[in-house]
């Protein structure tokens, strides 16, 4: 039997070379983003649909591709929404969703608070079935304005996914855990 030892140099993210750096960058670009690392943002998202009246789930999205969120639950009036939303969120976030409940608001106004929806997952995005004691007519303005919050929820995980594969987020988390690697960046 003969037993061999190799000995080899490893080096911390900082003692890396400008390239090997890089490297290593690109070869843990998953790094983040390998478990559910949406579970906060799909948080934040059922907490600012309760706000504004859209009891719901996320039950599935998409950046690539069709570039979609898939909602499942109801909608109805909030009539305390605007507070509910000043309690849990603040500046950007804020106003871009007090836009979204003006736009419900705006919708629901007319038909005396009385238009609902159910929210379903659909082929690219949620699917929407709206109940009104008036017909059809406030049907598109209610799912224009329900899209809107969709396409919210989208880009909060867009933007999410985004930060966490950042050559930034990256580097933090290789620091944080102490990652090696050999000379050329390659994860030891």
């Amino acid at each position: 039997m003969r037993t061999e030892v190799i000995t080899r140099n490893l080096y911390t993210f900082a003692e890396l070379s400008d390239d090997a750096q890089q490297h290593a960058i690109e070869k843990l670009w998953d790094l983040n983003v390998y478990h559910d690392w949406w579970d906060c943002s799909y948080e934040t998202i059922q907490t600012a649909a309760r706000c504004l009246g859209i009891d719901c789930t996320v039950s599935g999205f998409d950046l690539d591709r069709g570039a979609y969120v898939s909602l499942c639950g109801s909608y109805s009036y909030r009539k305390d929404w605007r507070a509910a939303l000043a309690h849990e969120f603040g500046g950007d976030t804020l106003a871009e969703l007090v836009k979204i409940g003006e736009e419900l608001q705006k919708v629901q106004r007319p038909a005396f608070y009385s238009v609902s929806s159910d929210l379903r997952p659909g082929y690219y995005g949620t699917a929407y079935t709206v109940y009104s004691k008036f017909g059809a007519y406030f049907t598109n303005d209610l799912i224009d304005a329900l899209r809107s919050f969709e396409h919210w929820a989208w880009r909060l995980l867009r933007d999410e996914y985004e930060h966490l594969t950042s050559a930034e987020a990256i580097k933090e988390t290789i620091e944080a855990n102490e990652i090696e690697f050999d000379e050329a960046g390659d994860p030891a």
